[in-house]
């Protein structure tokens, strides 16, 4: 990867780095890894704790107004 980046800055004459090519380090690109990491499990986890209301197939009661009984 860095041997295609130096290519590409030598071909353009240098302006490679005006559009829009940015080198990373190694160290940024795996704190970045690892916080993906992170968001991603806690994404996860809060999922599976909630809990979900049922769907039911009956449709909603109304009265006779049309609107909507709530079931308290």
């Amino acid at each position: 990867m860095g041997f295609m980046r130096k290519a590409l800055f030598l071909g353009t004459g240098g302006l490679s780095g005006m559009a829009g090519v940015r080198a990373n380090s190694k160290k940024e690109r795996t704190a970045k890894a690892a916080e993906k990491q992170v968001r991603l499990q806690q994404q996860a986890l809060r999922g599976t704790t909630r809990p979900r209301k049922r769907r039911s197939d009956a449709p909603p009661r109304l009265d006779s107004r049309g609107r909507i009984i709530s079931e308290d």
